[in-house]
């Protein structure tokens, strides 16, 4: 598989201790100051990269790249620490260094065949969940929401296609970002909307590093609501009976069941991430993503201008993190038009007030070149008023009465000239 060939990564973070972050307050995300340390491996030890990097306010700064051998700035604020870094030569010796004792010392003590199972970190393979779930932006609408989440995978890398009756779809299909689960492992959801037909066959086809082949599952447009409703009149009998039997069980397993532990409640984390189904559509996708937070319950809105939003709006489900927090996604399907203000708003049990966040419309570049060609337009055409009135008033103009010549006076007076 073409995964298999992509180097691995070790990667250690850490964060500053900032003012205000202790005893357990939380820390606003514009005061982050990381440093990330990063190992790829390519063919074990054969081709190693070791990365140093520094961020400020989520954005990185400056880097120490071991394939150049010195610190490189990645925007103007790490200019002056890689010039100085650059001079330093004790400074630079020990980030050379840390090739062989960071990168290829800690590869042999996470390495996957490590005798305890928590220290193997490189070389190591979960294989993914696949699971499809549709939907519907309006029940009238004859489109349809396929949503395929691949979750509990590792490394990160991983390809998910749809294809219908055998064949890969293309348009249609928007990517989401790959999410963590909070204990090394991934999801990814990709979103197809399309029409389908009686006996049409969907399939979301999964590839990844664990896998020797690629897991696929189908889903099947379901039958007419009266075929439903026949089949539900047969199983009603049965459910029933069983949901008499479930009602003592359960009295019975809830007399003797302890009292869980309940974690404490957590703030979630809310993020607004747009795109398109076809390059040429008027609409957008405007996806609202609100993550580690417990309990599940949580209520997510979305406004336009200040009014709550119905059509086009569908609500994913409930996904676990791994960490006791959750994570929902609810999606708009909209045309914006500039000057909009789209909000999405998030209620929960953790939080005094509702969080909001807030996405407006980018003008195009279209959009920009026709404004100033309009404007260009109209000061052409006052160039043009304003010499035609000059031109005008000029041979209007009086001619005024010329006195006698002075040749005593000003006799003496020469023109100034270049270099005179």
């Amino acid at each position: 598989m073409a995964l298999a060939g992509l180097p691995l990564m070790l990667l250690v973070g850490a964060l500053a201790r900032i003012p205000g972050s202790e005893g357990g307050k939380e820390t606003p995300a514009h005061f982050l100051h990381q440093m990330k340390s990063e190992c790829h491996f390519l063919n074990g030890t054969q081709r190693l990269q070791f990365l140093a990097r520094w961020f400020y306010d989520q954005q990185e700064f400056v880097r120490f790249d071991s394939n150049l051998g010195k610190f490189v700035a990645v925007t103007s604020l790490g200019q002056p620490d890689a010039d100085k870094w650059n001079r330093d030569k004790f400074t630079l010796q020990i980030a050379k260094a840390d090739v062989d004792r960071f990168c290829r010392h800690n590869y042999g003590v996470y390495n996957y065949e490590a005798p305890k199972r928590e220290e193997r970190v490189i070389g190591r393979r979960a294989k993914p969940s696949v699971s499809i779930s549709p939907t519907k932006m309006e029940p009238s609408s004859p489109n349809t929401i396929l949503l395929c989440t691949a979750t509990g995978f590792y490394p990160v890398e991983i390809e998910i296609q749809w294809p219908k009756n055998g064949r890969p779809e293309e348009e249609g299909v928007a990517f989401g970002e790959e999410l963590q689960n909070g204990d090394w492992t991934y999801q990814r959801q990709v979103m197809l909307e399309t029409q389908p037909q009686r006996g049409d066959v969907y399939t979301c086809k999964v590839g990844h590093a664990s896998l020797e082949a690629p897991i696929t599952v189908q889903w099947e447009p379901r039958s007419s609501s009266s075929a439903r409703s026949k089949l539900w009149t047969g199983i009603m009998g049965a459910v029933i009976g069983v949901a008499f039997l479930a009602v003592g069980l359960f009295s019975y397993l809830k007399s003797k069941k302890a009292i869980p532990i309940q974690p404490p409640a957590a703030k979630p984390t809310v993020s607004i991430s747009p795109t398109k189904m076809e390059p040429s559509s008027p609409n957008t996708i405007l996806l609202c993503t609100a993550t580690g937070f417990y309990p599940m319950e949580i209520e997510v809105q979305w406004l336009k201008n200040g009014q709550p939003e119905e059509e086009g709006v569908a609500f994913g489900e409930e996904l676990q993190n791994g960490d006791w927090t959750y994570q929902l996604q609810v999606m708009l399907e909209t045309q914006p038009q500039r000057g909009d203000v789209y909000t999405c708003k998030v209620g929960h049990a953790s939080l005094e007030a509702p969080i909001t966040v807030q996405w407006e419309p980018r003008s195009s570049s279209s959009a920009r070149s026709k404004l100033w060609t309009g404007i260009m337009g109209a000061v052409i055409g006052v160039a043009f008023l304003a010499v035609g009135l000059f031109s005008y008033l000029k041979s209007k103009k009086a001619t005024p009465i010329q006195p006698p010549a002075a040749e005593d006076s000003l006799s003496c007076l020469q023109p100034v000239r270049n270099g005179g």
